[in-house]
């Protein structure tokens, strides 16, 4: 057998290799995925792609330094192997390739490949580099490997339409073909989210998105049959049933996530990742209960990496606080905050928040009140302890957790927090068909909006906590059907001016009220009204807390909006 025949053998081989131990994967078994790959040749490009890419995830999972530490060195091998098996240009094919399209008659199999693995591991590096360092360079070289990335992505692309002779007939061209589908489709659906001006400057050096291409892109390797169509199905059921309804924009494509999910559920029963999908999937359609019993499947499944059922324990928190169990929202907050390591501040002031919804039954004894008050105070305080920065940048939430604790420090409470951190999250799509909750949480907002009306000697933030309690009134009412009263406290909301004692993190409240109503009117069928509103709470406003999280939700609410109307 010719040298070529037996590196082509060799290489087909090292992706049936990686097929297995993607499917160890997914089956839970990420530490014998890893003996696995141990007793196969390393320097082989789909082999060291397979160990650096397992090694990511433990690390993006656990963040952990010396996991990430481990994944960054296990990265960098694999770049050099794939960097060996690139086609290497000469000076005029550089020249030409930087200025003109490029051309791919003269790449062999492996050469395509090899362009393709080295573009996911630049990813995979950027993203490890964020995680690794806070510092501005680190977010530069970052975002410049993301972009050459891309680039890579856009070139693999294009070989797959100029369909050179070695991808004709290929036994690996579907595994290749999955491979840029999943890239540029992950690509054009993340970019089609950003908002137009950052969009704008992004297409100026070289980037583009487009929803539609995206989600055509993944459809298609998800149908490949090839090595990476199961990412690209992960990839769109975790646009449909996680992305999208925390934007709130209502296009998450819900038969079309039933479909496939039902495919891989046949294929994996047990896999931890498809149970947190299904019970994602009952979630999207305000079925809690059932999505409680589906994540508790999922964290019940035999797992080596107990990381992964830290999702679940997260969406377990959410589903208890949607049916305002506090007790056990609280108790789900405290376990991620003692053992996932992601954003302690977060989880910490979650608890807190949760906590204070119980802080009136507790009220009735002294003694549990007071011990209930020590411990709140002690998670707030290390709220502002384990606040960090990722990428140079610090995390909206956490921001947002720490004026909240700074607002407690002040005045010795927090107003109906629980409600608000659900609304920040947008989970009240959620559960917008079970009316009993939805009334208890109504009464709720009344009592405290009777409770604020009847003190005396009033507060510097007693006109920031009306405004909170009525934009929160407001969203119940509208998701209980009642537009009219909803409309007129919300407007009431959207018109509030800032005092002098608003702070950045209160100014929220108008432009989220705003938009709450443009969310309202586009619920009931009065389209035109909607856009009016979406744009008013984008352009009347600014400099306000939580800002961005809004205009991605604005942006792509209004992208949607035009499509129904075209």
């Amino acid at each position: 057998m010719a040298t070529e025949e037996i590196e082509e053998y060799e290489f087909k081989e090292s992706i049936k290799n990686a097929r297995k131990a993607l499917a160890l994967c997914l089956c839970n078994k990420f530490t014998e995925a890893q003996k696995f790959l141990q007793t196969l040749d390393g320097s082989c490009m789909y082999h060291s792609l397979s160990i650096s890419t397992i090694a990511y995830l433990q690390a993006v999972l656990t963040y952990e330094q010396k996991y990430i530490q481990l994944a960054h060195e296990k990265v960098k091998e694999t770049l050099k192997i794939c960097d060996k098996q690139r086609k290497k240009r000469s000076w005029n094919e550089s020249i030409y390739s930087w200025f003109g399209k490029p051309y791919f008659d003269d790449f062999s199999i492996i050469e395509l490949h090899a362009e393709l693995c080295y573009a996911e591991c630049l990813l995979e590096e950027a993203l490890l580099t964020f995680l690794q360092d806070e510092n501005l360079i680190s977010f530069v070289k970052g975002g410049l490997k993301i972009r050459n990335a891309y680039q890579l992505y856009r070139c693999c692309l294009i070989a797959l339409e100029q369909n050179p002779f070695s991808l004709k007939g290929s036994s690996t061209r579907a595994d290749f073909e999955s491979g840029v589908e999943m890239g540029m489709g992950t690509f054009n659906l993340l970019l089609s989210l950003l908002p137009p001006r950052v969009l704008k400057l992004l297409e100026w050096v070289g980037f583009s998105g487009d929803k539609e291409q995206g989600l055509f892109l993944l459809d298609k390797g998800c149908n490949s049959k090839g090595l990476r169509d199961a990412m690209c199905g992960i990839t769109l059921l975790g646009f449909h049933l996680v992305v999208s309804p925390l934007l709130g924009i209502g296009d998450s494509d819900i038969s079309y996530s039933s479909k496939h999910l039902s495919r891989y559920m046949e294929t994996y029963p047990n896999s931890s990742l498809f149970l947190y999908f299904s019970g994602r999937l009952l979630q999207t359609q305000c079925q809690i209960k059932e999505a409680l019993i589906e994540y508790e499947k999922s964290v019940s499944v035999n797992i080596d990496w107990k990381q992964i059922h830290h999702i679940c324990y997260w969406e377990m928190m959410w589903c208890y606080s949607f049916k305002g169990d506090w007790s056990n929202a609280a108790m789900y907050a405290s376990i991620l905050a003692d053992e996932s390591k992601w954003s302690k501040s977060s989880y910490k002031y979650m608890h807190a928040a949760f906590l204070i919804m119980q802080q009136p039954e507790c009220n009735k004894d002294l003694n549990q009140s007071k011990l209930f008050k020590e411990k709140i105070e002690k998670l707030l305080d290390e709220v502002v302890q384990h606040k960090q920065r990722i990428a140079g940048k610090s995390i909206p939430f956490e921001k947002f957790a720490v004026t909240r604790v700074h607002k407690y420090r002040e005045t010795g409470r927090l107003i109906l927090p629980g409600l608000e951190i659900i609304h920040i999250w947008n989970g009240f799509t959620m559960f917008h068909k079970h009316e009993n909750t939805l009334r208890e949480f109504l009464l709720l907002t009344e009592k405290s909006l009777n409770g604020l009306q009847e003190e005396t000697g009033l507060s510097k933030h007693h006109h920031d906590n009306v405004c909170l309690c009525k934009l929160l009134q407001g969203i119940c009412l509208h998701h209980l059907k009642k537009n009219e009263q909803a409309e007129k406290v919300l407007t009431e909301v959207a018109n509030s001016p800032f005092t002098s004692h608003s702070s950045k993190m209160d100014s929220y409240y108008p432009p989220f009220a705003a938009a709450e109503l443009a969310f309202m009117f586009k619920n009931s069928g009065e389209l035109e009204k909607a856009l009016e509103y979406f744009n008013y709470a984008l352009e009347n406003y600014s400099n306000y807390g939580l800002e961005n999280r809004l205009h991605f939700r604005l942006h792509s609410a209004i992208a949607n909006l035009k499509k129904l109307n075209e």
